[in-house]
């Protein structure tokens, strides 16, 4: 699979590319293409799978739209406060 860059994980992720930039921080797999950060699927979902807080991602994505507005409050948190 070729790898990604942040818009298009992000659409893959059904997120922001700001959610994306955060969950760097808490240790997203990264793969370096010159300055450019590229993602591999698989191992970005793997490392969601394990991460407390991006658990709580991979429940959000799974929710629908009604449920999505009561979530969005924790990921304000979360944006706010990457060592959450």
């Amino acid at each position: 699979m070729p790898l990604l860059n942040r818009e298009a994980l992000a659409r893959e992720l059904d997120c922001c590319g700001r959610t994306i930039q955060n969950l760097e921080k808490r240790g997203l797999p990264i793969v370096r293409v010159g300055d450019s950060p590229r993602y591999d699927l698989a191992a970005v979902r793997d490392w969601l799978a394990g991460d407390p807080v991006a658990r709580v991602l991979q429940g959000y994505l799974e929710c629908n739209v009604a449920q999505r507005a009561e979530v969005r409050a924790c990921f304000e948190v979360i944006d706010k406060d990457p060592t959450l």
